[in-house]
Parts: structure tokens; sequence; C-alpha cells
């Protein structure tokens, strides 16, 4: 029974060794040799950078949350469809910023400078030709990953839709180079209403890139714009929004989070003309013209004369033309402007970027992906070994049964020979039945190495994939329990998967494993009223913390 794996490197030292042995393992026999080439690059892919790509339904802002997050405008916006490629965001310096490097279809690759970029959004013909386009930035976020940026999911041009499914692999028995091709981590953009076929796209991307019946560790969705609901509650109203698509999305997703771009955008850029302007025609006017000019855009713009109003129709005009921002947001903006807490520029600027959820989303792919990118990027490796071992493995089994029955049809053939049989045909006989021998001990030897491997890495993997699952069920208890949830998570390495980062929050202690065990017994005392999702994550921390006692014994007695 393999040993249960605590050390990130005893982690990787398993991976690399699989990655090593497998596919000349593979690689043996004429029936999985076909399979040795898509394994025969795994440790190119776990060091690659981590790679997120941003996903979702046909204007849903997926670029302009990108340049939300970033903090730079980075790819092309606009009212119609414009992202009509497969966009890679890597960080970059100097020059290399100026351009971006189009992979054609069909022809070598070429650079273009930025003013050009337009050229390839849209049904444009360039975008038709394009396998992939690279962008480059010295934005900070892009240290600590690639992002993508695809077409819409749902589009009206089907070619958009194929392109982000040819990408993400769905449905290809691409090999070779094509494994490193899929994300490691997915932000699905969606409006404030999950459909059917999100669900459908969630599952495909869960299927291409997490092992059966994993946690959806990998996956954050976004419900974005939600300002549009257009209701004058729509501040309160989202948050049943989000519960209710985190309900329907429930095992695909880990976590589902309010965001807007064009808010968070606004509290950045707009200066403060804009903002007093904003609590001018707020705080200084009367409710009901508030709620009158409020009704409808046009009537913002035009209504003349209306009484209670402190900020003039020119004013309002203005306002209007020179900030560039969807109504539905200004009306956001305004409704903030008008509550009790807010008594100045400073104030609004910081109530509209929280209310945003920028941060809290920077926040948790932090926490959730990049904090964790070497678990999940060896996690995303593994996924694509997956198939191929499966299929060897069935493959070879297929093969072993019938090399079993051309055996036992020799053997009955040789018992049916008599003595004035021709010798030929004894010999035959003879012959077929070592060479059947001979290809059955080889076929039987990899299967049994084969399975061997693969069921060690599964339950290497388990190890890891209760990590995570007690990172998801910790991120969700409320800050004022009783359990240390900083401690517990380093434990689980959201702060690193290394035994040093693990350890680091009891190494501080003169007594390190006494601090263990107080921690433990307090683990073990919270299990007794536990729900069944909190109960596991905390069985799985009372191994982990056990082995961590263990690690500090062994320290003690190295010394």
């Amino acid at each position: 029974m393999p040993s249960t794996v605590f050390s990130f490197s005893e982690f990787t030292d398993r991976i690399s060794q699989f990655a090593a042995v497998v596919p000349r393992l593979l690689a043996k026999h004429h029936r999985t040799s076909d399979l040795a080439i898509e394994l025969s690059d795994l440790i190119t892919v776990a060091e690659r950078p981590f790679t997120m790509a941003v996903v979702g339904q046909m204007r849903s802002g997926k670029s302009s949350l990108l340049n939300a997050l970033v903090g730079r405008d980075l790819a092309v916006t606009g009212v119609n469809e414009t992202t009509a490629t497969i966009n890679w965001f890597k960080w970059g310096q100097g020059t290399q910023c100026d351009s971006f490097r189009v992979t054609w279809k069909d022809k070598p690759a070429e650079l273009y400078p930025l003013s050009e970029a337009s050229n390839w959004i849209g049904d444009s013909e360039n975008a038709k030709l394009t396998s992939f386009i690279e962008y480059y930035s010295d934005a900070n976020f892009l240290k600590r990953a690639n992002i993508i940026d695809t077409p819409g999911t749902r589009s009206v041009l089907q070619d958009h839709t194929d392109t982000v499914r040819d990408f993400l692999e769905f449905d290809t028995e691409d090999g070779g180079e094509s494994l490193g091709a899929k994300a490691d981590a997915i932000l699905y953009v969606l409006m404030p209403v999950a459909r059917q076929n999100d669900a459908d796209f969630l599952k495909e991307f869960e299927s291409s890139t997490r092992l059966p019946n994993c946690s959806a560790y990998n996956s954050i969705a976004v419900v974005h714009k939600w300002e549009v609901l257009g209701d004058s509650n729509a501040i309160e109203t989202v948050q049943d929004k989000v519960d209710r698509i985190r309900d329907s999305l429930s095992g695909l997703v880990s976590t589902v989070i309010p965001a807007s771009a064009p808010l968070a955008t606004a509290a950045v850029q707009f200066g403060d003309a804009f903002w007093s302007q904003i609590l001018k025609f707020s705080k200084n006017s009367h409710a009901s013209a508030v709620a009158d000019l409020l009704l409808m855009e046009d009537d913002f713009i035009n209504y003349d004369g209306i009484k209670g109003c402190e900020l003039a129709l020119s004013d309002r005009q203005a306002l209007r033309s020179e900030y560039q921002i969807p109504w539905p947001c200004f009306k956001v903006i305004c409704q903030v402007a008008g509550q009790e807490n807010v008594s100045n520029s400073a104030d609004l600027r910081k109530e509209i970027h929280a209310l945003s959820g920028i941060k809290k989303l920077n926040d948790t792919l932090h926490d959730r992906f990049f904090a964790r990118s070497k678990m999940i990027k060896h996690f995303s490796v593994l996924s694509k070994a997956w198939d191929p071992c499966q299929i060897a493995l069935g493959r070879l089994r297929q093969h072993e049964k019938l090399l079993l029955n051309v055996s036992a049809q020799a053997a009955q053939c040789r018992e049916l020979i008599d003595e004035s049989a021709s010798k030929v045909l004894l010999a035959y006989v003879e012959q077929t039945e070592s060479i059947t021998q001979t290809e059955l001990e080889s076929v039987h030897s990899i299967n049994e190495e084969l399975e061997a491997y693969v069921i060690r890495l599964t339950d290497t993997f388990s190890d890891m994939q209760a990590d995570l699952k007690a990172l998801e069920t910790l991120d969700d208890i409320a800050s004022d329990s009783e359990l240390p949830l900083d401690t517990l998570r380093r434990v689980c390495g959201a702060f690193g998967p290394e035994i040093e980062n693990r350890s680091s929050s009891f190494a501080q202690f003169p007594d390190a494993v006494s601090a263990i065990l107080d921690t433990l017994e307090l683990v073990r005392r919270t299990q007794l009223g536990a729900d069944r999702n909190l109960k596991d994550c905390l069985e799985h921390l009372v191994i982990r913390l056990e082995q961590l006692a263990d690690y500090f014994d062994e320290l003690n007695e190295a010394k």
C-alpha cells in the first residue's frame, strides 16, 4: 500500500518518476506504443507557467473583466462581439510590449504593431486564419500567471465557439504538443442568469482537466455586469442571484463571485470632478427628483426644469457624455452616493471599488489559484495522463485475454494430435504455444507495472486533492470560528505545498509538537458537532497534523 504523501517534493518526485518510466513502458508494446507520445512531455508541461483561461458567454464582458483584474487595457473591448481569436497575455518588458505575435494556421508567425490589433476582432478574415495571438505586458498580475482571453461561447459566429472548444481540446484526439494547450484553471464569466449550456461547458472542462470524482478546485465563476438586473434593488438582489447560480453549478465551480469591471474602472480612472458631481446630484437633490431622473437615461439627459434637482441639465448631459460608463452602472453609483455612510468623493470611490468585487475576485484568484498553482499545475498534468493510461490498461487487458484464449486453444490442439501426426504440425503447435506464452508474460508484466504506477500516482493525487477540498471548506468557515483558520489553511498548503510552508505556524514554538497536539485536540473537539462536509475536512486535518507531529519528532531526533 503506497504511503500517504505529505511533502510536495515527494509528490513531484513521484510524478517525475511516472513521467520517466511510463512512456517507455507503453512504448514496449505495439498495442500501446501510440499512446507513449501523449505522455512523453509531461514534465515540460508541468514546468510551464500557470495558465488561466477567461471563458464565457458572448458579450458577458470577459475582456473588460480581464482588463480590470490586470489593471491595464490589454484586451480589446467594445459593444459588439470583439474577441475572435485565442489571445494569450504574457509578462514581458520593454519593446516586447509594443507589438503582438500572430501564429497563423498555415504560415509562419509574424509580429505586428499594437496599433493593428483591431484588424483581428469580430468576423475579420485575419481572425479566421489565425491560430492564436500573443500579447506582452509588464503588468505585475502576469508575473503570477498567463491569461488567455477567448471568444464568446453561444456566439452568433459558430467559428468563435468552435475556436474555444478546440483550444480546450473538447472532443479532439490531438496528441503530443497539444497536451500543453489546455488551461490549468478557468475563470468562467456569465451573466446574472446561468443556463444549461453553461453547466454543459463546465462539465466538459472538468472532464478534460480533472481526474474523475474530483472537486472543482480549478474553476471559478464570475457573475459579471450584475447591475444590468435593472431594478432599484440590484445591489441587494445580486447575492440572491449568486446563490442560485452557485446551486445550479454545484460541483462544477469552487465558488461564484459577483463582479463589475465598469464599476472598478470608474473607481480607478474617473477624476474627482465626476464624483463631486454625482454627490451633488444624489445628496443635494430631492429624493423624488433623483428617483425620477434615474428611471431612464433619456430622462436624465433630456428632462429640463425638474424641480428639486441640484444638477443643471447641461451638467447632467456633460456628465454622461464625458464619462463613458453603462447606464445601469451609473445608476448604481448614484444610489450608493445617496447612502448615509458616504460623505465625500474618497468615500464614494472606496464604496464603488468594494462593490465592484474586483478586489475580492483578485484575492480569491490568489488564494484559490495562484497560491496553489504548483499543486493545480501538477494535477493538470495528471489529468492529461489519466485517459492515455486508462486506454493502455484496457488494451493490455483485452490483448492478454486474447492471448490466453490462443494459448488455451493451442494446448487443446496439442492434446488432439496423435503420434502419427506430422512432426511439422506438432512443431507448429508447440511453437505457437511458446510464442503466445512469451507474449503473454510480456503483456502481463507491462500491465502489472503500469497498473502499479497508476494506482500509486492516483493515491498520491488523492492525498493532495484532499488538501484542496479541506481548503475549500476552511474558506467557507466564519472568521470568528474557534478554529485557528490561518494555521489550518497553512497546514493544507494554502501558502505553499512544501513542508516548510505547511509547518511554519508551529516552527516558531519552542515545543512545536505540543503546539500541534493542542491544535489536534481542538480539531477533534470540533468534529463532534460538525456536519458531514466539515467533518471530512477535520478528519483530513487530523491526518495532516499527526504527520506534522511526526515531522517535528524526526527533526528533534536528528539533532
